[in-house]
């Protein structure tokens, strides 16, 4: 008698999340961007950012510098058409990380803002170009004021009013 063949999937779903605060006291946007650490590891490894594992990595300089283009490519804020880099207003660095023991990576993140802002363009497209399925979440806070939004492939830039 032959045993059943039985099929795993790490997961059939694939999201980020991202908690942004910006204070226009400090000038500052703050990030906690949240994601399954073996999804972003196996990304990095596959477009050659990262040859160890993600812990590691996210302890040299080097690694860490080609960390932060890779999430600021995908994970941006900025005034006005993507396209034109001079409108960008965030570089988004890393401060620190965690790895939780559900699997996921906390990963911190700020940037200083060169001028008080009105309305910002986010593009939240992070692993979309590696798992089709990739779906990411932002809950921008300002002023006490909470917004949420939902990215996806067809949905990867959206505004948010600052007032």
């Amino acid at each position: 008698m032959l045993a059943p063949i039985i099929k795993f999937e790490a997961h059939d779903y694939f999201f980020a999340f991202a908690e942004v605060e910006y204070s226009e006291k400090t000038s500052k946007l703050e990030a906690t961007l949240t994601l399954t650490a073996h999804d972003f590891e196996s990304y990095l490894h596959k477009i050659k950012v990262i040859e160890k594992s993600l812990d590691n990595a996210l302890t040299n300089k080097q690694d860490i510098s080609s960390i932060e283009k890779v999430i600021n490519a995908q994970f941006h804020f900025y005034e006005k058409a993507v396209d034109k880099q001079s409108n960008w207003v965030s570089f988004l660095k890393i401060d620190g990380h965690q790895i939780l023991l559900n699997g996921n990576i906390e990963i911190y993140l700020s940037c200083d803002l060169v001028k008080p802002l009105s309305i910002l363009h986010v593009q939240f497209n992070l692993l979309m170009d590696y798992f089709s399925e990739q779906q990411n979440k932002i809950t921008f806070i300002h002023k006490r004021k909470k917004s949420t939004l939902n990215f996806n492939l067809t949905n990867q830039i959206q505004i948010i009013d600052l007032y």
